[in-house]
This record gives C-alpha cells, sequence and structure tokens, in this order.
C-alpha cells in the first residue's frame, strides 16, 4: 500500500529547512527571470492558472528561465492555495532538471504543504534522497 502524500511530507524532513509562513499577495514584488517575449503582456484571469499553465508548457519545451518567470508570475497572481500548490510542484521540476535537488525538495514540501498530491510526495521523496540535499 501507498503512503500518502501528507504521511510522505510529515515523515521526511528537508534538512536544515524550517517552513515560513505564507501570505499571500506578497508584501514585496518577488524577483524572478525576465518573462519570455510571448508572455510579455498576458492577463491571467483566472487566478494564476493560466501562468501555471504557461510555466508547464515552456517547462515541456524550454527554456526553463521563461517557465521560472511564468511560475513567479502565476505565484503572484494566485488566489487559492491548490494553484500556488501546482505551481511550486512545477517550480520542483524545474529545480530538478538544473539539477539542484536540495531547491527541488523546498519547492516539493512547500506544494505539499499547500495541497495533497501524491506524485508531488514522491518527487520529494526522492530530491531529499539526493547526496545534494543531503549535504545542508
Amino acid at each position: 500500500m501507498r503512503a500518502s502524500a501528507a504521511s510522505v511530507a510529515s515523515e521526511a524532513r528537508a534538512p536544515g529547512w524550517s517552513p515560513l509562513p505564507l501570505r499571500w499577495p506578497t508584501p514585496t514584488a518577488l524577483p524572478f527571470p525576465s518573462l519570455a517575449p510571448r508572455d510579455q503582456g498576458f492577463k491571467d484571469r483566472r487566478g494564476g492558472r493560466d501562468r501555471g499553465n504557461r510555466c508547464f508548457a515552456h517547462f515541456k519545451t524550454g527554456p526553463d528561465d521563461a517557465a521560472e518567470a511564468a511560475c513567479m508570475q502565476g505565484l503572484a497572481v494566485a488566489t487559492d492555495d491548490v494553484v500556488r500548490g501546482a505551481i511550486y510542484h512545477s517550480l520542483g521540476r524545474i529545480a530538478e532538471e538544473r539539477g539542484n535537488d536540495e531547491a527541488a525538495a523546498i519547492y516539493y514540501r512547500t506544494s505539499l504543504a499547500l495541497r495533497d498530491d501524491e506524485a508531488t510526495a514522491e518527487r520529494f521523496a526522492r530530491a531529499l534522497r539526493s547526496p545534494a540535499a543531503r549535504e545542508h
């Protein structure tokens, strides 16, 4: 029987990381890479979902910077925790693609704090097992 996402998240602890309180909207602008030219001026009309979808589309086709920028824009306008959780999952995928398992673990853990998701829990557990994440 597979463990639920919540049990994996509670059993696995990211070394040296304590959660920060999440407050939305953020009081300051988040730093992020420049948006792709086709994303500039884009209006998200669904509480961050549209930006989240663009983020994932960029992730699938590259480049990672365009995906990260779309994700960060999505977080800035996201209106609910499920959308934020999905965007943090995408940021974890981007971090994994870049070989940064420590950042991926943090993004996945944040995603799990916002929504229960088995795929995110599996990726979180895998990121924690990586040597780079265990060093810190």
